[in-house]
């Protein structure tokens, strides 16, 4: 089974949703690694600051392999 990430997130009001396809197992199961390595990851796709993004919701499913 593959862990399928869908996240919504705003920028200055600007909601958008991702969908990540892998993160780290040691990461996804720690809310503050989640929120951080999330960030990180849309801020360099988006070009802007970690600070500018809110992260709104973070929803998994689970998909057979």
């Amino acid at each position: 089974m593959t862990k399928i990430f869908y996240v919504v997130y705003s920028i200055h009001g600007h909601e958008e949703e991702v969908r990540f396809d892998y993160i780290p197992e040691k990461i996804s199961s720690d809310e503050i690694k989640l929120n951080n390595y999330l960030k990180i990851k849309i801020s360099k796709q988006e070009h802007v600051e970690e600070d500018e993004i809110s992260i709104n919701g973070v929803t998994c499913t689970l998909k057979s392999d």
